[in-house]
């Protein structure tokens, strides 16, 4: 019995760290790939994106799901307008603004890599900055929420389905996990301009 319950643990162990080995090579290959693509039409992203939804690990969430039926539930699209930097248009430069619950925002962000087969890639955003507008403590807690994965994204990933519809997700992206469990944690903007 006792060489049984061994040998199921051994047998357990080499299960664990197999998978994880394998994982690792999954996320090097994705790294390598993404380095490897390292342009990307700024084209793709400008425009203006609105909010539709936000995904915390595995949970989808509304924007501002905490201000749903109050006196001062979200009575504005949230959106992110993304252009070329004009100051630097050779460059993958590229200007973030857009309309929070309550203030306007701002911030500039560099297109670090990009790999259109699997149409994603990476970014440093700098400080964000906005007006100053009081509102209502949950808006102005959902507004911190949004701006700090905004400010905080590591990854973009551009969808374009059937219809020719184009849906960004905005945050960190776990590339190296097939299954839903765990997917990253971003925002997920709809296209309208």
């Amino acid at each position: 019995m006792t060489q049984l319950i061994k040998f199921l643990i051994i047998a357990l162990l080499g299960f664990i760290f197999c998978t994880a080995c394998q994982e690792q090579v999954v996320d090097a290959s994705l790294n390598q790939e993404l380095s490897s693509q390292k342009t990307l039409s700024i084209a793709e992203l400008q425009g203006t994106w609105k909010l539709n939804s936000t995904l915390l690990g595995d949970a989808l969430e509304l924007p501002c799901y905490e201000a749903r039926g109050t006196k001062d539930s979200l009575s504005k699209d949230i959106t992110l307008v993304i252009t070329q930097d004009a100051a630097e248009p050779s460059t993958q430069k590229i200007i973030l603004n857009g309309q929070a619950p309550i203030n306007l925002y701002f911030a500039s962000a560099e297109i670090l890599s990009y790999s259109s087969s699997i149409q994603t890639g990476t970014l440093k955003v700098s400080a964000l900055g906005s007006t100053k507008m009081a509102g209502s403590y949950e808006l102005l807690a959902c507004e911190s929420r949004i701006y700090n994965f905004i400010e905080t994204a590591k990854d973009f990933r551009i969808i374009v389905d059937k219809k020719g519809q184009k849906t960004l997700y905005w945050g960190v992206i776990n590339k190296g996990n097939s299954s839903l469990m765990y997917a990253g944690n971003y925002l997920i903007f709809e296209k309208i301009k």
